[in-house]
């Protein structure tokens, strides 16, 4: 059935573009035997045109829903709800409907504590919510210091890092630890900007100036950093260290791949495992401390977009009132309860099926244009990189 719908729209295709569409004059075959593709100019502007979209699309959906999002629902502190229970009807006589007790602590109503539901609790009431206190663009709050965080931590990798030893991945993630640090008043500047309403300083505005904001931040921030690397690096090492980079990339490993599939699965397994533990055990932890502690740092003039408590439960006194202004790294991860905890697992695990389909339906569609495009050609195309191997 698929097949004969994209038959239909290739001829469709052939149809709408005229008698000299380029459908069967993308292929040239050589005396060699190979086969040359020509894709036409109109192909290539359709492809990039993809490619431009589908980038789009897992950026917004890691900004806003793995950036955003999960900075909102790790400094929300649930509220808890007080609701008055009404008198059961024991208590009051069916004659005239008033209590028949004057005893006020008989006649006191029960009060019942329950915790409301989170804001957090789904990307869609988080998104209802952060529209409403932020605006149409809320999305895309701190977008622009975001981008110079960016560039700039670029620019000091590279600066940093040289020749020779950045090629190695031990010392790439130590110049990126490095580079975070240096910049932790930007990171911090970028969660008080997403976690807060909307204020009318820019945001060169509102990066603290002064050295003891750095110092308080700058410990977590290489704590987050130093996590972020190893979860990428380890299992790249891991990866490396059974040879599936030469499996894939030598034909001669390939074809010794192919003889024993289980090898190669398991290994892929190993290292996938390996990934999705470092991430949860050490990165998410290591994201979260830095948030909060970031968090405790707001200025008190800023209100937040979700329910906050600023004292983190009395473990931390602002700096209006004598205190220290901030919460330690171990009390930052300690103060996230377990609910709290919870709640951002699903966050992530929302967040990673959404890129998951997303990156499905771009295949998808990236496949037929390919096809639709080439026509005749992409199955000569498809045996001659077949035979090429």
């Amino acid at each position: 059935m698929s097949a004969a719908v994209a038959h239909l729209a290739r001829r469709g295709f052939e149809a709408a573009m005229g008698p000299d569409a380029p459908f069967s004059n993308v292929a040239v075959e050589k005396g060699d035997g190979n086969v040359e593709v020509h894709i036409p100019a109109w192909g290539i502007v359709i492809l990039v045109l993809t490619g431009l979209t589908f980038l789009f699309s897992m950026f917004v959906i890691k900004y806003t829903y793995a950036g955003i999002v999960a900075a909102l629902t790790v400094v929300e502190t649930p509220t808890p709800e007080v609701y008055v229970a009404v008198d059961s009807i024991e208590n009051e006589d069916p004659a005239n409907k008033k209590p028949t007790h004057t005893d006020p602590l008989v006649d006191d109503p029960e009060v019942v504590v329950t915790k409301a539901k989170p804001v957090t609790s789904s990307i869609r009431s988080t998104m209802v919510q952060l529209r409403a206190k932020g605006g149409f663009w809320s999305p895309f709050r701190g977008l622009g210091l975001f981008i110079c965080w960016g560039l700039a931590r670029t620019f000091i990798i590279a600066f940093l890092g040289g020749r020779g030893l950045m090629r190695h991945p031990v010392w790439t993630a130590g110049v990126s630890v490095l580079a975070d640090v240096l910049l932790s008043n930007w990171e911090m500047t970028w969660y008080h900007i997403v976690i807060s309403q909307p204020s009318p300083k820019r945001w060169p505005q509102r990066v603290p100036s002064h050295l003891k904001y750095w110092r308080r931040m700058a410990p977590a921030v290489a704590l987050r950093s130093i996590a972020s690397e190893i979860t990428v690096t380890f299992p790249v090492l891991l990866g490396c260290s059974f040879g599936m980079l030469r499996q894939l990339d030598d034909a001669a490993h390939n074809g010794r791949a192919q003889e024993h599939p289980w090898t190669l699965l398991i290994n892929s397994l190993v290292v996938l495992v390996s990934g999705v533990a470092l991430f949860i055990l050490i990165q998410i932890p290591a994201t979260v401390t830095a948030v909060r502690v970031a968090a405790s740092m707001l200025p008190e003039e800023d209100e937040t977009i979700v329910p906050f408590d600023r004292s983190f439960g009395g473990k931390t006194t602002p700096e209006i009132v004598g205190g220290q202004g901030k919460i330690g790294i171990v009390e930052a991860w300690r103060s996230f309860d377990w609910s709290s905890r919870i709640r951002l697992l699903k966050l992530a695990a929302k967040v990673v099926a959404i890129m998951a389909f997303v990156w499905i339906v771009f295949t998808t569609v990236a496949v037929t244009e390919v096809y639709l495009i080439l026509g005749k050609a992409f199955r000569a195309a498809l045996e001659n990189a077949q035979k090429g191997n």
